[in-house]
């Protein structure tokens, strides 16, 4: 948005087991800085865990791409995600 914060939600299977199921944070030039929701579907109800994440923005007239990743709370696994889009204003 105007002030530079960044939301979003994730729809779509497991990756390693993990659910990434919401992204929110700040940029600052072609830096993300935020916080991950994710969880491990296991038995029953799902194990929801929040992670700082950190990762890189661009934004230009072709589209917008980030990168990013974070640690898993117990540091076993690395999730590094990317996505583009098109241009939001």
């Amino acid at each position: 948005d105007d002030s530079n914060q960044v939301a979003g939600l994730a729809f779509g299977g497991l990756y390693g087991g993990i659910a990434l199921s919401a992204l929110a944070g700040t940029v600052s030039g072609n830096t993300f800085t935020g916080t991950a929701n994710y969880s491990y579907p296991g038995n029953g109800r799902p194990h929801t865990f929040y992670a700082p994440v950190s990762g890189t923005y661009s934004n230009t007239a072709s589209g917008v791409t980030f990168d990013g990743q974070f640690n898993t709370n117990d540091n076993q696994e690395v999730v590094t995600f990317s996505t583009v889009g098109c241009r939001a204003n």
